[in-house]
């Protein structure tokens, strides 16, 4: 199932067709639910600079540096209302999580939506240094999916030197996300940085 993402965003990017959400799209039946993915990683003292994430990839293989961690999740399908949820430590921190952008929906060259791409925003007090994702098919049975993600986290000030985790993956020449697209994610994650600090800084005016 996880080559099939491959396929199919490969398919979205030859029709230029990735990111739609400024474009004419068509509705049609809501798709079954397919697969779930981590597909990417990054956080504020990593300057929100993406690392796609291999499909059966375990480790990120850059520490987190900073406060707050994002991560990019691909939603092949539909899933039932209310659950995709988040996972940490085996606690259930999807109340804690914002979506820092809005979701990134994908056509194919029929521009019939298929999927989406969601953010999440978790703070690091939140985080053990793994996630987990989940979400169940909109359908009958409702079958889960899920995905998982480790990584090593460096808080701001930490005096800690952790080191890099290793990756393991099946297959090292395939990427999930273009250059192209991880470097539009992160002007629109600096974009919002700076809106927010500028948000707080007219606050603290008053």
């Amino acid at each position: 199932m996880r080559k099939h993402i491959i396929k199919f965003i490969t398919t979205m990017l030859f029709f230029s067709t990735l990111i739609v959400n400024n474009s004419i799209v068509h509705a049609g039946p809501a798709p079954q639910l397919t697969d779930l993915q981590i597909i990417a990683v990054t956080s504020d003292g990593n300057n929100y600079e993406w690392e796609d994430i291999y499909f059966n990839q375990n480790w990120a293989s850059k520490p987190l540096e900073g406060n707050t961690a994002y991560f990019a999740i691909y939603v092949e399908g539909t899933e039932l209302s209310g659950t995709l949820r988040i996972y940490s430590g085996g606690q259930d921190i999807t109340k804690y999580t914002t979506e820092p952008l809005p979701p990134d929906y994908l056509s194919g060259p029929d521009r019939i939506v298929y999927g989406k791409i969601v953010y999440k925003e978790i703070p690091f007090g939140y985080l053990n240094g793994s996630i987990n994702v989940e979400a169940r098919n909109y359908y009958p049975p409702n079958r889960t999916f899920y995905d998982y993600l480790n990584f090593d986290l460096i808080p701001t000030g930490s005096l800690i030197n952790t080191q890099t985790s290793s990756v393991s993956y099946d297959n090292k020449e395939v990427h999930v996300l273009s250059e192209e697209i991880l470097k539009q994610l992160t002007d629109n994650l600096v974009k919002k940085a700076e809106e927010d600090k500028k948000a707080t800084e007219s606050r603290e005016e008053e």
